[in-house]
């Protein structure tokens, strides 16, 4: 059963190899062992069991489908019909518009030239989805500051580092740094001067006037 998220305009996505499908029973498992194999990069200490991945999807990811306002949306990245790992959005704050970065791929890849093109072309799928199609404002990463190639990924894309919480987590036998970085939605806005002016005598439009003013129109970009 394809597990598509009633919110979004559609469940199908393509970005230039990749491929962005919803979830289905078919990868539950799949997806359970590229977590585990990965746990020293991720939040996640213990280890998921099959039960585990059941009861997460059956009670948070199916139940969210039909949600006007999901508390996730994630979808399988796939190349070339094979899938290599999921993104979306996590911690989604619907009245705040905002939302978390969720990134993960196979091990194999995190080594190799394909990391940075697969992370870039899934970052890229996802902020169109939340800036664009859910008109949020903001969209926010937190990783290890181990991570060093995914953080100088984001800086090189337009994000910010917002915070940085000391010793924060423990990880592979010592506590790491934890970096917040953010992004903003770019909006173009039209600040006008439209103001009308009449004359005193007989409240007549001054056209010259008006039309002068017009030309005061200028295009400005605001950051939400």
């Amino acid at each position: 059963i394809n597990m598509g998220f009633k919110v979004l305009k559609k469940n199908y996505y393509k970005r230039q190899n990749l491929e962005f499908k919803p979830f289905s029973n078919r990868y539950i498992e799949e997806i359970r062992k590229i977590r585990n194999n990965q746990r020293k990069i991720l939040r996640q200490n213990s280890f998921i069991t099959k039960e585990d991945q059941k009861i997460y999807f059956n009670n948070f990811i199916k139940k969210d489908l039909k949600n006007e306002r999901p508390k996730a949306i994630l979808k399988l990245i796939f190349i070339k019909k094979k899938l290599i790992g999921y993104c979306g959005l996590t911690n989604i704050d619907w009245f705040n518009k905002r939302a978390e970065l969720s990134f993960i791929i196979k091990s194999k890849f995190n080594n190799s030239e394909k990391f940075d093109l697969i992370f870039l072309e899934s970052l890229s799928f996802l902020e169109n989805l939340i800036f664009d199609e859910l008109n949020f404002t903001k969209f926010f990463a937190e990783t290890y500051a181990f991570r060093k190639k995914v953080i100088r990924l984001l800086l090189d894309n337009g994000y910010s580092i917002e915070g940085r919480l000391k010793s924060h987590v423990y990880k592979n036998g010592e506590f790491h740094d934890s970096i917040i970085l953010s992004k903003f939605k770019v909006k173009k806005i039209l600040n006008r001067c439209s103001v009308l002016i009449t004359s005193s005598s007989n409240k007549t439009p001054l056209v010259e006037l008006v039309k002068a003013s017009l030309k005061g129109f200028v295009e400005k970009s605001m950051v939400f």
